[in-house]
């Protein structure tokens, strides 16, 4: 016999737990399988959900059953920022989805859990203290930026994988105090980088959907955000009329990666070589030919026509592009939280600062792989 137990919950944390995570009614019920005027009942407190449709919210939710029988709305765990992406209002993405607030809490609650640890462990977090101003001249933001992160730019050409310059550019973050976390199940239509903004341990958040190449500009891109000490959503979309800061952002992430100098000692450019420098540097052809354009060494025609080449190139590619296969549970793991994260965890719990059941808790993986675990971040 089905459980008909009612809950008794307060009814507006009901309404407050759906918003929190931005769904809509329609969007609850399809899951739940029951009517919209079944959802509303609920939440206007003329009808109780049972027990059992209960827990089945609190899953859709992510919260704990507790949260619905509290007295109080709890604190809003959503973040401020601004949206400076191209989306237009008709877009599937004009509101953020549920699965991106999802990340977007994760994210922050594994900052919080960090700061946590590190105090446990008695080590002290720096103030993230690298800012600038739009007013800089680019170039001496530029040197200072790369001078405050320690980036040698030989290391990285000598690389001849993609996924090991990224890697080297996130370790630099991090060891800088950025979280860098990375979303896996987010359409890069909506969200392609994310900044937000901690005078102590700031995040990044990048989308593991997008290509090395663009997610390594992505991660300056949202750095400079940081620096502007602002927080931010992009979609990296070139546009006439993206904003200011979007066209700031661009441009000094883009002369970090590939200053003028070099640009200027490798004229005149075939495609052969814009190919050739874009891979040495770690970008993409877009961002090459934009900075050929931003320095008039080509004209804003010539740009739009590669442009348009490149992007039905990549089209193409994608197409054809198969299935990346299987990911292990440990390089899941790692690839989303990060290095520095992982091994704060592991470290409290070697100086019993948490129990092995809570390493499972901190970075949602079994326990099987801890052994695998320890070896992957002592390999890095």
């Amino acid at each position: 016999m089905p459980n008909k137990l009612k809950a008794k919950i307060n009814n507006k944390i009901l309404k407050w737990a759906r918003t929190e995570c931005n769904m809509n009614e329609e969007y609850v019920c399809e899951k739940l399988k029951i009517p919209v005027s079944t959802l509303e009942s609920w939440e206007k407190g003329e009808e109780q959900p049972t027990i059992a449709e209960l827990r089945e919210l609190a899953k859709i939710y992510r919260q704990l059953l507790a949260v619905f029988y509290m007295s109080k709305e709890p604190i809003s765990t959503k973040q401020k920022f601004t949206d400076y992406r191209t989306i237009s209002n008709n877009s599937e993405y004009s509101e953020m989805s549920p699965e991106l607030t999802f990340e977007i809490r994760e994210a922050i609650y594994n900052r919080n859990n960090m700061i946590e640890l590190k105090e446990e462990l008695k080590e002290k977090i720096d103030k993230f203290d690298i800012h600038i101003k739009q007013s800089d001249r680019p170039k001496e933001i530029c040197e200072y930026i790369i001078q405050q992160l320690n980036i040698n730019f030989n290391i990285v050409y000598e690389m001849k994988n993609m996924n090991e310059k990224f890697n080297y550019y996130r370790n630099i973050m991090e060891d800088n105090g950025i979280l860098v976390y990375q979303a896996k199940e987010i359409d890069i239509k909506e969200m392609r980088g994310m900044a937000l903004y901690f005078d102590k341990l700031p995040i990044i958040i990048l989308n593991r959907k997008d290509s090395y190449t663009a997610r390594i500009f992505s991660l300056f891109h949202e750095l400079i955000h940081l620096t502007l000490r602002t927080s931010s959503i992009c979609d990296m979309i070139e546009d006439v009329n993206n904003n200011d800061t979007e066209l700031f952002c661009n441009s000094i992430a883009g002369e970090i990666l590939v200053p003028e100098k070099v640009i200027i000692e490798n004229l005149p450019y075939d495609e052969n070589k814009i190919k050739r420098l874009a891979t040495r540097h770690g970008i993409s052809k877009d961002v090459f030919i934009r900075r050929l354009f931003d320095l008039k060494i080509i004209s804003f025609e010539e740009y739009i026509n590669k442009l348009n080449k490149y992007k039905k190139e990549f089209e193409e590619i994608q197409k054809k592009k198969k299935s990346s296969g299987f990911v292990s549970p440990v390089n899941d793991t790692v690839s989303v939280v990060g290095k520095n994260y992982t091994r704060t965890v592991l470290k409290a719990y070697n100086e019993n600062k948490i129990t092995f059941n809570e390493i499972s808790e901190y970075l949602n993986i079994k326990l099987k792989h801890y052994d695998n675990l320890i070896a992957r971040v002592i390999i890095e």
